[in-house]
Parts: C-alpha cells; structure tokens; sequence
C-alpha cells in the first residue's frame, strides 16, 4: 500500500460536498455524490481495477484482477471480493468547504480545533483513540464534517 496515495486520496475525496438531501427524491440526491463516484472511478482505474461502471444511481462497481500468478495452486479459484460504500455525508451538517487537518504522530491527549475552539475530542471521551498513539490522525477543522459519517 502506498500510505502516501491513500492520504493523498482521501483529502481530495473530503473536499467534495456530498451532503446528503433527504427530501431530493431521488438517487443520488446530491450533484456531489455523483461527482464524488466518478473521481473515486477514475482513481480505481489508475489503481488497476478494471470493468468500471457508475450506474444511474451512482453505484460504483469494479473489479480487481487476481495477482496470484497462473502457476499457484489456488489461481482460478479464489472468489471475488466485493466492497461496498456510500457516498454521502450526514444531513445534519454542510459538506461544503471542509478543512482537512492532520494530526502527525498522535501524542493521546486531547485534540482540539482550531477553528472552533469550544470542541475538543478526548480520549476519554472516545476511549479508541488510544489505540492511535503514535499514528496519523485525519480530523476537520472543528467547522464541518470531514466527508464522513460511520
């Protein structure tokens, strides 16, 4: 994996605006969404995925060709793998103008947020950030939602 391509990635992904919009009536039910499935497309195919395809709702589908060379014992017969996401952000908060941060070498103390110094994160209250000392933590600015909600 090259972390630096993941980064670098999903930075660009938490730009777009995707916010969900439940009274649309249709799918996707944001411009951003569809936009968002046609980067993530173009990124996949660079990644050697191959039979892309977005469809009318803005499912994105592809499929990753085996690496197990045609000699190993199991060629042929591992079965395909499919991963599945969506594309939206909550509805309760604006997807437009996020301001990605990252956190280098996480310390376990409290992360705040330079733009909105009321919030913080703590581990006590998220007690799975200790897990992460020592990693790379991707947060907002405090302002919006990092392009994400589960």
């Amino acid at each position: 994996m090259n972390r630096d391509r993941i980064v670098s990635n999903f930075l660009k992904y938490t730009t777009i605006d995707t916010q969900a919009k439940n009274d649309a009536g249709i799918t996707p039910s944001s411009p951003g969404q569809l936009e968002l499935a046609k980067i993530v497309a173009s990124d996949l195919k660079d990644a050697g995925y191959q039979e892309i395809e977005i469809d009318a709702l803005g499912f994105l589908f592809g499929t990753l060709p085996s690496n197990l060379p045609s000699s190993h014992p199991a060629a042929g017969k591992v079965p395909t793998l499919g991963f599945m996401g969506h594309l939206d952000t909550a509805t309760e908060v604006s997807g437009k103008n996020v301001k990605a941060r990252l956190i280098e070498n996480y310390d376990g103390r409290e992360i705040a947020y330079p733009a909105n110094p009321s919030l913080k994160l703590t581990p006590e209250m998220s007690p799975v950030l200790k897990a992460y000392v020592g990693h790379t933590i991707i947060t907002s600015d405090g302002t919006t939602l990092l392009g994400a909600d589960d």
